[in-house]
């Protein structure tokens, strides 16, 4: 009776071991296989009589823990090597079941192929940009911290770029948002070519990068970023398409300009702002200019609501005539009445309209006031033409001509 049970158990546990998706193995006090299911042969791609005598630690990447050495019950992450050589990761669990007679150490074991490659493939997903496949701002960050660290030891120079497109505005919103990404993925693959082993480039958002360059001075960071523009300037290619762009680079040196990551990427995005107003191409973070950058970035932000609050007045700049001193002409001027800065020049707000695509209502604000201006004048007998300045982006716009049109109608 004893033995029929001890038989029913036996039969039991075999017919778990083969229902089991997991590969399970029976050891020996020696540390051999003394039994396994088809699981495990399937596995570690031996035949089940192969496998059957076969010490454990055979199954697993040399130096890997051998089956004393994991807890019973606790699961640990081992390699495990297959027949041909070949190696997978696996978890694995030990354990012991004690029955009338003796003591049975199980081992189920898991390919946990597919699971780390998910994790990998979330992890490459957290870390870098979906459009572009470069690092993202995270994993910039975590490597900024990373090789400034290693530059206080050494006193080594870090030197950081920041990289803002010219034109990718007008083309996003001309060709649309799928043009706008294809050229995106182009310039990300070309930014990549004057890089040194060790350097980063990361896409921070829209059209703005980041460069993180270890080791470099001055002179090597400027290298680098003429060799971005050179790059950038080649037109690009897009369904039938000849797009060019260019770009605004801010400069910022470890330890010159600042001694952490944070500081270094403000300063930098200081930089390109200079680089951007100034029409420079590259620019180094300058400390007599940053109160002016600061001040333009804030003007960015209160631009649209002056254009909306008509904040903004002509001053016309008369013309005379050589031959007889009279009145040729006037020229509309405009300036921004600001509420703290007082009057402030074209200068300082017409490339940041150009850059925000704020130039367009500016644009159409100047002619109506003008117009205006020039027909209050024609009732009191004053008829002398008006000029007036328009940026280079207004004449690309087709619609032009007819708001023109439209506005001379308005004034007769």
């Amino acid at each position: 009776m004893q033995g029929r049970t001890l038989h029913r158990k036996e039969v039991l546990i075999q017919r778990v071991m083969e229902s089991s998706f997991d590969a399970i193995v029976t050891i020996s006090a020696s540390g051999n296989v003394e039994s396994c299911n088809a699981a495990a042969s399937q596995m570690f791609r031996y035949p089940p009589a192969e496998l059957i005598g076969l010490p454990l630690d055979r199954l697993l990447e040399a130096g890997a823990p051998g089956p004393g050495t994991y807890g019973p019950g606790q699961p640990a992450e081992a390699t495990g090597r297959r027949r041909d050589g070949s190696t997978f990761p696996l978890e694995i669990v030990i354990s012991e079941i004690t029955t009338e007679h003796q003591r049975i150490r199980v081992a189920l074991l898991r390919d946990v192929t597919e699971l780390r490659e998910q994790q990998a493939a979330l992890q490459h997903q957290a870390f870098h940009d979906a459009l572009t496949d470069l690092p993202n701002r995270f994993l910039l960050q975590e490597r900024m911290e990373e090789n400034l660290l290693a530059a206080r030891r050494r006193q080594a120079p870090v030197a950081f770029l920041i990289l803002d497109l010219d034109r990718f505005k007008e083309v996003n919103d001309t060709l649309g948002h799928h043009i706008g990404d294809q050229l995106l993925q182009q310039v990300a693959y070309r930014l990549q070519e004057p890089l040194r082993p060790g350097d980063t480039i990361a896409r921070l958002g829209g059209d703005e990068f980041a460069v993180l360059l270890p080791d470099a001075d001055l002179t090597t960071a400027f290298r680098i970023a003429r060799a971005f523009l050179d790059i950038l300037d080649r037109p690009f290619t897009l369904q039938g398409f000849s797009l060019q762009l260019g770009a605004s680079i801010g400069v910022a040196l470890f330890p010159d300009h600042g001694r952490d990551a944070y500081l270094l990427l403000q300063r930098a995005d200081v930089a390109m702002y200079i680089a951007k107003s100034e029409r420079t191409g590259v620019a180094v973070y300058d400390t007599t200019k940053d109160d002016h950058s600061l001040r333009q970035l804030t003007l960015t932000g209160e631009l649209k609501d002056a254009i909306e609050l008509n904040n903004f007045l002509l001053c016309y700049q008369p013309k005379l005539s050589c031959a007889d001193d009279g009145p040729a002409g006037m020229e509309a001027l405009v300036r921004w009445q600001h509420p703290r800065h007082g009057l402030l020049s074209p200068d300082e707000f017409i490339t940041l309209a150009e850059n925000t695509g704020l130039i367009r209502p500016l644009t159409y604000w100047v002619l109506n006031t003008a117009l205006s201006q020039y027909a209050s004048w024609r009732k009191e007998g004053v008829d002398v033409p008006i000029a007036i300045n328009l940026s280079a982006q207004s004449l690309r716009e087709r619609d032009l001509p007819g708001n023109l049109k439209d506005l001379l109608d308005t004034w007769g």
